[in-house]
């Protein structure tokens, strides 16, 4: 009877779990067109350079951002009362920002006459400025702004859990502290690795900011999707790039479960 219950909870857990994840992509599936010409779009350009581009700016981008996440983190941990708040309170604005404003705030800072151009105006340095707007460096430092925040709550919540107690009984008992801190990190790979996903998939997702702030040629596979669309209204094609799109961003998915799994 105890087991024939457990299997019940077990299977209600399991598709209360899964259902949200599995009824989007079952309705993509039955969406997919039967042709197979469709398919031929995934071989024709510009498709197979913008999904090379989109997989490789997520990349560029969460390797940039977990050392400086991960840097924040600890430095949050280390910190205490009023301190601690404020820095988790900074992330938290970021974090929550809608992509719209935040691609607005940038253009406001990155234009000739914005934020940066004005403070260089006033120190005399405004003619040595480069444009800063519509160059890849600049799609790739707003989605730096705009996962950091994520990513150290992430990896705040992993390093949190490491008992202080344990980390000073350690010390008094020999332990160096370099050594104790890298016992430390070890603890925190699976948050690493959860938050190096969340900024992978997040990337993927932020195409309008690249587009924006970038301009055409830094352009993502997301807003190709779009335009499908919204331009020329082919279901087909954008059902075809949405999948894609999805395999771009069950690749890292896949490598943090497999590091869960090899963890225990």
């Amino acid at each position: 009877m105890k087991l024939c219950f457990r299997r019940a909870y077990t299977f209600v857990v399991v598709a209360a779990l899964l259902l949200p994840v599995s009824v989007p992509i079952f309705a993509v599936l039955v969406q997919m067109p039967r042709d197979r010409a469709s398919f031929a779009i995934l071989l024709a350009q510009p498709v197979p350079a913008v999904a090379l581009r989109t997989a490789s700016t997520s990349v560029v981008v969460t390797l940039i951002s977990l050392p400086i996440s991960l840097m924040i983190a600890i430095l949050i941990r280390l910190a205490h009362g009023w301190l601690r708040i404020t820095g988790l309170a900074a992330c938290t604005a970021p974090a929550s920002m809608n992509v719209l404003v935040t691609i607005i705030s940038w253009l406001v800072i990155f234009e000739r006459n914005g934020v940066v151009g004005s403070g260089m105006r006033i120190l005399g340095c405004s003619d040595s400025l480069p444009p800063l707007l519509y160059r890849p460096e600049a799609g790739i430092v707003v989605l730096v702004y705009s996962v950091v925040p994520i990513m150290v709550l992430i990896n705040y919540w992993g390093l949190s859990r490491v008992s202080p107690r344990l980390s000073e009984t350690a010390v008094l008992l020999g332990a160096r502290r370099v050594h104790v801190y890298s016992l430390e990190l070890v603890s925190a790979i699976r948050p690493i690795a959860l938050s190096g996903t969340v900024s992978f998939v997040s990337v993927v997702n932020l195409y309008l900011i690249p587009e924006f702030l970038s301009g055409p040629s830094a352009g993502q596979l997301g807003y190709l999707v779009q335009q499908k669309i919204l331009t020329s209204y082919d279901p087909g094609s954008a059902t075809v790039l949405s999948l894609l799109l999805l395999l771009i961003s069950a690749i890292p998915v896949g490598l943090m479960l497999l590091i869960e799994k090899r963890m225990g």
